[in-house]
């Protein structure tokens, strides 16, 4: 079972913290899945819609794409334990209102390598140090994220539900939450920087 940090993240929360995580670092940021077995670096990481691989040379893994299909329509990706998993969160929407589906950090396996652990901590730190809790769904939000949540944005889970009582249900009761979040982030103000 593999560790994970949950988050919803604007283009600009997402900015810094991709600034907080390659300072210094000469951490290389790129695509998980292909068609073939090239490494593709992402040059714009925040406006990726697609599953991104945190690495970094310090971690003594090797940088690489494994096929995963057979020789018909074959498939690369990168392989678990080689870096870091991050998922961004997507802008959409949700039964009319603006929804924003949840990211997340990621490492896919049960005994990770002490630096990639280690890495991952550290990363985890700084988000649960600077970005608010929030309730509904579980997850950090980022300060960019926040203000658009108290303005009315839903917090998606990680897909786009299906407009159902239940999620009617569940999404009412962040309207609550919105109020509890607001005084926490009033409360704390080191989590907006």
């Amino acid at each position: 079972m593999g560790r994970q940090i949950p988050f919803h993240a604007t283009v600009s929360d997402c900015s810094s913290l991709l600034s907080f995580i390659n300072d210094g670092r000469s951490v290389t940021i790129v695509v998980q899945d292909g068609s073939d077995a090239a490494i593709v670096q992402e040059s714009i990481p925040c406006r990726s819609k697609v599953v991104l691989i945190l690495w970094k040379e310090a971690l003594g893994t090797t940088l690489q794409r494994n096929r995963v299909r057979p020789e018909k329509n074959p498939y690369y990706r990168v392989p678990s334990g080689i870096g870091l998993e991050l998922s961004l969160s997507v802008l959409t929407e949700w039964d009319g209102c603006p929804g924003l589906i949840q990211g997340r950090i990621y490492t896919g396996i049960a005994e990770p390598k002490e630096a990639l652990v280690d890495w991952f901590t550290h990363i985890s730190r700084w988000i649960r140090r600077h970005w608010v809790r929030a309730a509904s769904p579980g997850s950090y939000v980022g300060p960019d994220a926040l203000q658009w949540h108290l303005d009315g944005g839903l917090l998606l889970p990680s897909f786009n539900p299906p407009v159902t009582a239940e999620w009617k249900t569940f999404f009412s009761r962040q309207a609550a939450d919105r109020k509890a979040l607001e005084v926490s982030s009033l409360r704390s103000p080191r989590s907006l920087r």
